[in-house]
């Protein structure tokens, strides 16, 4: 999958942030298992050099502060589990 980057930055609001994969604004969701937020579409994580770069999620607070707003609002990453073989 080719990430699209947009013409410009974007800025993250609450929980919504720009998905280079989904090439729109998304909702992201907490992943438990993982510890970070997850597009809950593609289920890239923000730790994506691309998701970072177009939203500006650096380690200079953006990042930790994002994670808390998504982690905060409750919506959780449900991942689908591989069918068991028999």
């Amino acid at each position: 999958m080719q990430p699209k980057l947009p013409e410009q930055k974007h800025t993250p609001k609450g929980i919504k942030a720009w998905c280079v994969y989904c090439e729109e604004e998304r909702e992201f969701a907490w992943d438990d298992r993982l510890g970070t937020a997850r597009c809950p579409f593609c289920g890239i994580t923000v730790y994506d050099f691309y998701i970072r770069q177009v939203n500006g999620l650096w380690h200079d607070g953006n990042m930790s502060r994002f994670e808390r707003t998504v982690q905060k609002q409750g919506r959780r990453w449900k991942s689908v589990k591989a069918p068991k073989k028999t």
